[in-house]
């Protein structure tokens, strides 16, 4: 697919990831089957496509983990992760923890923590992003 068509939206839209980052990058890789089975896709998030379909600079994109869903609304941060926990039925229960009042900000700031120092953590860890 050249670099800036944009492909048809699985069920449950795409789950958009920092293809810079060593973590993002290597938790895709793991999860891609499980992903791709329950009705989702995988993209970088520096592919062209996306900021064209959502509508938001690319330096901008790449600060959050990020779903496009299949009706087009873009969720980031502790809200993706929310939305696929939904999604699959093996986590629902971390779903359930993370949509809990006051247990919901913890969830959110540890995401905070990780994603701000996620390219930090990535370098410390010798988890090298792939090439190109």
């Amino acid at each position: 697919m050249p670099p800036n068509a944009i492909p048809m939206a699985p069920s449950n839209g795409y789950v958009l990831y920092d293809g810079n980052c060593g973590i993002c990058s290597n938790l895709a890789a793991r999860m891609r089957g499980t992903l791709e089975r329950h009705g989702f896709a995988l993209a970088r998030l520096q592919d062209g496509w996306v900021a064209e379909r959502t509508g938001i600079a690319t330096d901008v994109l790449v600060k959050e983990f990020r779903v496009l869903t299949s009706d087009g609304e873009v969720r980031s941060a502790g809200d993706a992760y929310r939305y696929i926990f939904r999604r699959l039925p093996w986590a629902w229960p971390i779903y359930a923890v993370a949509v809990t009042p006051g247990l919901k900000q913890i969830f959110d700031a540890t995401y905070r923590l990780v994603a701000d120092n996620r390219h930090h953590i990535s370098r410390a860890c010798r988890l090298d992003a792939p090439a190109g």
